[in-house]
């Protein structure tokens, strides 16, 4: 199991977008995913819709590099304030992209409201549902 932490690849990325260079770091990026079963996309949520590096980083991809690619969603918007279709909005960004987003979507607002009102095992479930639904995708998606 990799990590890929984006933000770490800003300028790499922005580089990307206006010269189509791919740096060591960001060409190391590429193949993990290309290597990957499965990825869990987590991103902070400041508007309706993804962070730039988000949305810059499939782009790179380029082609069909997530076609099929099982993903589970986690969002931090943090506040409550977000709207409802936050996720709707990304994932429609994964799927244009041809990835497979599982239904279940992690730390949506509600999730985060329940937590801080001591449910925690709303989370735990949502939790447990999206890594279950992950796992049967990747199942399928290896076949």
């Amino acid at each position: 199991m990799e990590m890929l932490e984006l933000h770490r690849l800003t300028a790499d990325l922005a580089r990307h977008t206006a010269d189509g260079h791919a740096s060591l770091d960001l060409r190391e990026a590429i193949a993990a995913v290309v290597r990957a079963d499965g990825l869990v996309v987590a991103t902070p949520v400041l508007t309706a819709s993804p962070n730039e590096v988000f949305d810059s980083f499939p782009a790179a991809l380029g082609g069909r590099v997530l076609s099929g690619m099982p993903v589970l969603l986690a969002l931090n918007s943090g506040t409550g304030r977000q709207s409802p279709d936050v996720a709707q909005v990304i994932r429609g960004c994964l799927t244009d992209v041809h990835a497979d987003p599982v239904p279940t979507v992690v730390a949506c607002p509600a999730d985060w409201r329940a937590t801080a009102h001591g449910d925690a095992a709303r989370l735990r479930a949502c939790i447990d549902q999206a890594a279950a639904e992950l796992a049967a995708a990747m199942r399928s998606h290896r076949q």
